[in-house]
């Protein structure tokens, strides 16, 4: 064997390329050069969770109260049940109403600072309505019977201000109707004062049997003694006379007993109307009822508290390994390394 072919054992042929490791995969690349960074994401999961699970455990106690509410009458069906919840919820949870009744009860405006719970109970037209606080009240059901019952009157203020506005009317009627009234007597009583309490019809009930003997005598069926037909036609014909001026006078009375009938009636309707009127005004202002049907209790926290942890471990790992793949992709070196002579990537 030759020294020529011990130095070349191999033939002769093209180069055969190397290719890089970077080319296998970046996730295993990744995790390679994130291994020097998991300390730092282990101290920022600690450090997140640590300072997370400290807020958790200091959440708030809260204290509930609980009572029934029977709307006021005139919620008589299930939409107007529905309806009234709705409201219920809306007024007794606004400013203005959770104001005035701290100020009646002298505590500051901050003392219900939960969300006041309506619900409707069932299908049924009751209500049940919680309130939440984050300290005990000492008045707790006193003050949640005035909050329902503040916006119970917030609700009922246009029912009431319409109610009162028809009141005010049919008063104007009834005063309208008794004015009416008294005209009408005073008019009758005027029409008998002239005729000295006298009707009409008394008068002609006197004429009745002296108009009766003039006709006969007029006509000379029966002739008094010392009477001519003559004479007895002269005073038939004036008394006939006065008889016609006593049968419009009586029609007039009629007349006048009429419209004083008419007034009375009126007066009975504008009563019976102002009657309704001042019903309505009283039904309108009656407020919901409360029975409270659980006292100030604590509400549990451990459902809350677990919840919580819960998601502040999960987000404090979430955020530990944010940090560690940042970190790695920010050391991560550029790619395209120089190739050696021989044309092999490094």
């Amino acid at each position: 064997m030759t020294a020529a072919e011990v130095q070349d054992p191999t033939p002769a042929g093209p180069a055969t390329p190397v290719t890089s490791a970077a080319g296998a995969g970046w996730f295993p690349d990744l995790v390679k050069r994130a291994r020097p960074f998991w300390p730092i994401g282990v101290i920022v999961t600690v450090v997140v969770a640590l300072i997370g699970l400290v807020f958790a455990w200091q959440a708030p106690r809260v204290y509930r109260t609980e009572a029934t509410v029977y709307p006021p009458s005139h919620v008589a069906t299930m939409a107007a049940g529905q309806r009234y919840a709705l409201d219920m919820a809306a007024a007794v949870n606004s400013g203005a109403v959770r104001n005035d009744v701290a100020r009646e009860l002298g505590l500051p405006p901050s003392s219900f600072d939960g969300q006041i719970l309506v619900k409707r109970i069932g299908q049924s037209d009751l209500m049940q309505v919680a309130l939440s606080t984050s300290q005990r009240l000492p008045q707790a059901g006193e003050a949640l019977s005035r909050l329902v019952a503040r916006a119970g009157a917030s609700l009922a203020g246009p029912d009431v201000s319409s109610a009162k506005a028809q009141l005010d009317r049919t008063t104007s009627e009834v005063a309208t109707a008794e004015a009416g009234a008294v005209k009408a007597k005073k008019a009758r009583d005027a029409f008998l004062a002239g005729r000295q309490g006298v009707t009409p019809d008394l008068e002609l009930a006197i004429l009745g049997p002296q108009l009766a003997q003039l006709r006969l005598c007029a006509s000379g069926a029966i002739v008094p003694p010392g009477a001519s037909r003559p004479a007895c036609a002269r005073q038939l014909a004036s008394l006939e006379a006065r008889a016609t001026a006593l049968g419009q006078a009586s029609d007039q009375l009629a007349a006048l007993n009429r419209d004083g009938d008419d007034a009375e009636r009126s007066v009975e309707q504008a009563q019976n109307d102002h009657d309704a009127a001042q019903s309505a005004v009283t039904a309108a202002g009656v407020p919901p009822i409360v029975e409270m049907s659980q006292t100030t209790h604590q509400v549990s926290r451990l459902t809350t508290v677990l919840r919580r942890v819960v998601a502040v471990l999960a987000g404090a790992v979430f955020l530990g390994l944010a940090v560690v793949v940042a970190l790695a992709l920010l050391a991560r070196p550029r790619a395209g390394r120089p190739a050696d002579e021989g044309g092999v990537a490094l």
